[in-house]
């Protein structure tokens, strides 16, 4: 594994799609086989899913053994989804590199852009206006 430092955002939804893999199986395997055996061809049973009163639910109901039923709060599966990928994009890009300071010529100032003014098509059109004054004499 690379370290953060040498990591492309590509490597950042990586990291965050396979959080969210290892999330839903964690989480959905024991619903998803529950499903499954209820709806096979000797299943008999039901499942029913909803939310309610902040509360997403999912209960499944088989006539020939136990059951299986699991709920969780919209804020707990808001931040079970949302919080570590966050954490993850935040440790990312408090361990990237600085961009290079590059003195501009007009001010001296060092900054990550060029003074107002002195852009690559004004230093262009300095050049041409001098080219042109040089011409003319």
């Amino acid at each position: 594994m690379l370290p953060f430092r040498q990591w492309r955002p590509r490597h950042l939804l990586r990291g965050w799609v396979a959080y969210w893999v290892a999330l839903a199986g964690v989480t959905l395997a024991p619903a998803i086989t529950a499903v499954l055996r209820v709806s096979g061809e000797a299943g008999k049973g039901s499942a029913s899913a909803g939310f309610d009163n902040g509360l997403l639910h999912l209960i499944v109901t088989n006539a020939n053994g136990p059951g299986w039923s699991g709920s969780a709060s919209l804020q707990s599966v808001a931040f079970w989804l949302a919080g570590p990928p966050l954490v993850l994009w935040a440790i990312w890009l408090m361990t990237r590199p600085a961009r290079p300071r590059v003195p501009t010529p007009r001010s001296g100032v060092t900054t990550g852009q060029h003074a107002l003014g002195q852009g690559p098509a004004e230093q262009r059109d300095a050049v041409q206006r001098d080219r042109s004054a040089v011409e003319r004499d």
